[in-house]
């Protein structure tokens, strides 16, 4: 069963990226995780996925193995996709309907609408990270 999953798994072999300090590899790794971080545009990845080529190819993973492990994304990332589609579409119809039948301010309402996500996010993290009895 751990053979099905690829990614991150460690691969063995003597190429440049196996034989650097095992120190050297934590900081590449540190510095790598803060550039995703600090990212803001969508063209600043290129560097960051350039790099993660790189490193791929320094250390001769084969690309069928690269594939492999992402291969359950090829269905996760269209429905993630899908459903904030459908769940933006009726999130923005419900104010266009209230002001359509009821001629509300589509402005306050919207406003009201973006505290009602705030508060139902804060609610589902906090539901989800801390459950009953962890503490």
């Amino acid at each position: 069963m751990l053979k099905d999953i690829t990614l991150g798994q460690y691969i063995p072999g003597n190429s440049v990226v196996h034989r650097l300090d095992p120190r050297t590899k934590i900081l590449l790794m540190i510095a790598y995780i803060v550039a995703v971080f600090i990212v803001k545009r969508i063209e600043m990845f290129i560097p960051v996925i350039l790099f993660t080529v790189l490193i791929t190819v320094l250390a001769k993973v084969p690309a069928n193995y690269m594939l492999k492990a992402l291969k359950p994304m090829r269905l996760l990332l269209p429905l993630m996709f899908l459903a904030s589609m459908i769940a933006g579409m009726i999130w923005g119809v419900i104010p266009a309907f209230f002001k359509a039948h009821w001629n509300t301010n589509e402005t306050l309402f919207t406003l009201m609408m973006n505290y009602i996500a705030t508060q139902l996010v804060t609610f589902c993290v906090v539901f989800w990270e801390n459950p009953a009895g962890s503490n």
